[in-house]
């Protein structure tokens, strides 16, 4: 049925299309983007055409629609063979290339809104293009876990590319849009805006920067690390200004060991000192989330060479400073760190917490918030106090049973008495579970009956 009704007319319908695109804009661009991801390889024939067009008549129109062709046109190039895929690309962003090689005035609205464009157009073109491979039908090769598909590939590459030649042109609008104003929490990790704002444009920048450490870690190791050192030279050069967001993306990078090793253990001294200066000013934990994402991915990835450093007692007090938190995006970075650091057998880490002293100080810090932490950190929790009592559980079980536990100094002595042998005994599931009660009762969700269930 397909072939014989529908594929006749693709090509008409995406004619017609292009044809009203100036009196129905935001329905005609929509249609046109619906049609081309859908079935955008049987418009292949036809690419040159729909190219020449779209990139004459997009950049008249509004933003929102201009953004939605170059996202239909990306559906059709991502069915081209690779270099032929990367070379549509290029063409496509090609309006955009010039745009930022000529240079944008973010200081005004209308350069910020021409900037925003030109970002949203990268943005869509990649994921769109990334979303090549997707298909798994019986045609489709098989993908195996922990490989990137062709597609993605492409994308990858045409975007590392792309970045690289415009650097210069990129980097200064995007340094002084993030550090003009704080970046929120959300704006770290959300989808892209297409709609103006300055919100938006510090989202789409957040957002770019992330999939630009993502193709830098897709693309091999000869095309990519001119773009890995770009990333942190500008998250680097943010921290200086205050602006952590850009850190976003170095954590991204840190999947790829060689270079968290060479580049960015050794790159920490400077936002280090930098973040000590936000604490000692009073700063919330929730502006340190870019910093406490980089310090937990670099201590799974490669804790021995970052356990090494000078940086070590500083990055511990940040991660002591968010335990007082009560957001899980702040809490599960630092509970990550601490946990690896407890349970790292390197040199660094041992001859750091040898003494005990330190020991000391994280479980009291422990012991004095993690009844506040929301349920959805058990697992969490249950992983730090676990790492605690296997390697250092002399010190944890003499403060966990000291009179001054927050969580157990107001229960009755009966139930004080089974929370310390809870601490003492239990492990493994049944601790988790005690973890969790202790926690909601101490947060006045549950009665101290409960806690009878651990009566050993």
């Amino acid at each position: 049925h397909f072939n014989q009704a529908v594929l006749p007319q693709l090509l008409p319908a995406a004619q017609w299309l292009m044809s009203v695109m100036a009196r129905i804009p935001a329905v005609a661009s929509e249609a046109l983007q619906e049609i081309c991801g859908y079935a955008g390889q049987h418009l292949l024939p036809h690419v040159q055409d729909l190219l020449q067009v779209v990139v004459a008549v997009a950049p008249k129109l509004p933003a929102e629609v201009d953004v939605a062709l170059h996202g239909a046109l990306a559906g059709v190039v991502r069915g081209l063979p690779g270099d032929q895929a990367m070379a549509a690309f290029f063409k496509l962003c090609d309006g955009t290339a010039r745009t930022l090689a000529a240079g944008v005035d973010v200081g005004q609205e209308a350069g910020r809104q021409e900037f925003h464009r030109c970002l949203c157009r990268l943005l869509q073109c990649t994921m769109v293009m990334r979303e090549g491979g997707m298909d798994t039908g019986p045609q489709q090769p098989t993908i195996d876990a922990g490989q990137t598909n062709p597609a993605a590939q492409v994308a990858a590459a045409s975007l590392a590319q792309l970045l690289n030649s415009q650097w210069k042109a990129l980097k200064p609008p995007c340094r002084k849009l993030l550090c003009a104003a704080p970046v929120t929490k959300d704006a770290l990790k959300g989808k892209p805006i297409f709609e103006f704002s300055d919100t938006a444009l510090q989202v789409n920048i957040v957002a770019l920067l992330r999939h630009a450490a993502r193709a830098a870690n897709e693309t091999p190791p000869s095309g990519h690390r001119e773009l890995q050192q770009r990333l942190v030279e500008l998250a680097a050069e943010c921290c200086q200004d205050g602006q952590f967001a850009a850190l976003v993306a170095v954590a991204a990078l840190a999947g790829d060991l060689d270079f968290a090793r060479a580049q960015i253990v050794t790159a920490l001294g400077g936002v280090c000192q930098v973040t000590q200066k936000h604490i000692q000013a009073g700063a919330q934990a929730e502006q340190l989330i870019p910093v406490l994402d980089l310090m937990s991915a670099l201590a799974a990835g490669v804790g021995e060479d970052l356990f090494a450093t000078p940086q070590l007692p500083l990055l511990t007090e940040l991660c002591l400073h968010a335990l007082g938190s009560e957001d899980q995006d702040v809490l599960k970075p630092a509970s990550l760190f601490l946990q690896k650091l407890l349970m790292s057998r390197s040199p660094g880490a041992i001859a750091y917490c040898g003494s005990g002293c330190v020991i000391q100080v994280i479980v009291r810090a422990v012991l004095a918030h993690f009844h506040k932490w929301p349920r959805m950190m058990g697992m969490n929790t249950f992983k730090l106090f676990s790492a605690l009592l296997e390697r250092h559980e002399a010190i944890f079980v003499s403060l966990a049973t000291s009179p001054a536990v927050p969580c157990v100094v107001s229960l009755e002595p009966a139930e004080r008495e089974i929370a310390h042998k809870g601490f003492q005994n239990l492990r493994g599931g049944k601790l988790r579970a005690f973890l969790g009660d202790l926690g909601a009762v101490a947060r006045r969700e549950n009665t101290a009956d409960i806690l009878q269930a651990y009566v050993l």
